[in-house]
């Protein structure tokens, strides 16, 4: 499903559900959800402030598995190149991005003594979940300092993961 418009800036948005398989209960692969949008609305300090309000208010334990926010046009260049070992998997967990979110099926697959020293604008953490914002204002995501610190936290991230992935 997409969907898309330009007010009150242009926006995409776009869903892919996987078949649901009964006997095993669960999904055949990941449900994903993009929503793209116009960056420099967002760029001053209130309106990202916002932005990562109603991001916090939209990902919960209960309902996501990962989510993040980043512009797209570098995401995706980020997806390619630095991040193209993903930490976890593919369509996820490629590599810390400007806002970030790890429910518990990703947490579950660190040492959480190794991520201890995770450092960001912003860190709330919970046993089931781990919320991270790089810098308050997305205008700074694509800046060489906070690229660098993506890219140092995202090798924090892959020092910390379990083998094979599971404790």
């Amino acid at each position: 499903l997409r969907s898309g418009g330009v007010h009150p800036h242009p926006w995409r948005f776009s869903v892919v559900v996987q078949r649901f398989d009964h006997a095993e209960g669960r999904v055949e692969g990941y449900n994903i959800i993009n929503v793209e949008f116009a960056r420099a609305p967002f760029e001053t300090p209130q309106c990202s402030s916002d932005l990562i309000g109603c991001f916090t208010r939209t990902h919960s334990p209960d309902d996501t598995e990962f989510a993040a926010i980043h512009p797209t046009a570098r995401w995706e260049s980020l997806r390619r190149n630095s991040y193209n070992a993903s930490v976890t998997y593919d369509m996820m967990f490629a590599g810390v991005y400007w806002a970030n979110f790890l429910g518990p099926g990703h947490l579950d697959q660190f040492d959480p003594d190794k991520l201890g020293s995770i450092s960001a604008h912003k860190v709330e953490r919970s046993d089931r979940g781990l919320f991270m914002v790089m810098s308050p204002n997305i205008g700074e995501a694509e800046t060489p300092a906070t690229e660098s610190e993506m890219q140092q936290l995202t090798e924090v991230f892959r020092r910390a993961r379990y083998p094979r992935g599971r404790k």
